[in-house]
């Protein structure tokens, strides 16, 4: 029973939150997901609870979760820089750029990523 309340949790977050990604069929072969950006930022604001942190994001793909990372390091609790202790890692070339470019967004140059 515990497992069917899980895949009922994952297909509602599925339909939930929308996604212009890529289609179902690419995801699936890929075995990608993709998380939306707006639950990236409540995971970063629920998780983030200091600038000495160190955060792996193993599979970046275009970098929502960089993104809202380094939206959530421009609010003044946040006084060093963090990016020395942040690594992204997307095995994927088109959407490794895409994470670059909007690292690039923030006045950072994405080398880690």
């Amino acid at each position: 029973m515990l497992a069917m309340s899980q895949l009922s949790f994952f297909k509602h977050l599925d339909t939930s939150f929308p996604t212009n990604k890529q289609t179902a069929d690419s995801r699936k072969l890929r075995g990608g997901y993709y998380t939306p950006l707006e639950l990236a930022h409540f995971l970063i604001k629920w998780g983030l609870r200091d600038d000495t942190m160190r955060i792996l994001e193993p599979s970046c793909g275009d970098g929502n979760f960089i993104l809202a990372l380094l939206q959530r390091l421009h609010d003044p609790v946040f006084q060093k820089s963090l990016l020395p202790t942040i690594v992204a890692v997307e095995l994927d070339p088109n959407e490794l750029g895409k994470a670059k470019a909007r690292a690039e967004q923030f006045g950072k140059n994405g080398a880690a990523l």
